[in-house]
């Protein structure tokens, strides 16, 4: 696993690694967000992550058990409220991004050939999505939310101490639409 690790850069330099591993044999995107959030709703207090902790995180999500899909969470609101922050804001976005992912496939839009245009989800957020499996996700997820490519000198090498909730958020957001 990853230590010391500071910069927008590293943090997409390792991703970029981990799919280049997991692309074959990999989870579904739904399985792979729901272990995410396994792991990441098991600690609602905490505050942020060091780098190094969240790279760790988003590789442990492809290796560790697998929660169930949950019936309950078709029910919750498809978007958080707007005064929520912190853990219940990531937790009602991650929740949404499960269930639109599930309903995408009960409906056969994840084997249109063309999803990759975007699709909308049929219902739950009623968001855009144009990322379909965990590798393209997470490296559509860091690029947008935290930037990082190394091919193009315009992009700023940026020092990202901590990923806090807020920024988790953005990291899902991007990897659903980021192209």
């Amino acid at each position: 696993m990853p230590t010391g690790m500071q910069t927008n850069r590293e943090l997409y330099s390792f991703v970029t690694d981990l799919a280049a591993r997991q692309r074959v044999g990999q989870r579904s995107l739904e399985a792979y967000l729901r272990t995410l959030w396994g792991l990441a709703s098991a600690q609602p207090n905490r505050d942020s992550w060091p780098l190094d902790e969240f790279a760790a995180l988003l590789a442990a999500a492809f290796v560790e058990a697998e929660p169930g899909f949950d019936e309950r969470w078709r029910g919750r609101s498809p978007s958080p409220p707007a005064a929520s922050e912190g853990f219940e804001r990531w937790q009602a976005v991650i929740l949404g991004q499960i269930v639109d992912l599930r309903e995408l496939g009960e409906t056969g839009m994840l084997t249109n050939e063309l999803r990759y245009y975007g699709l909308d989800a049929p219902s739950g957020t009623g968001e855009r999505w144009f990322n379909f499996d965990a590798c393209s996700y997470l490296e559509a997820g860091t690029l947008g939310a935290f930037g990082g490519l190394q091919a193009v000198e315009s992009e700023p090498t940026r020092e990202l101490p901590t990923i806090d909730w807020a920024s988790f958020v953005e990291f899902l957001s991007a990897g659903r639409c980021y192209e």
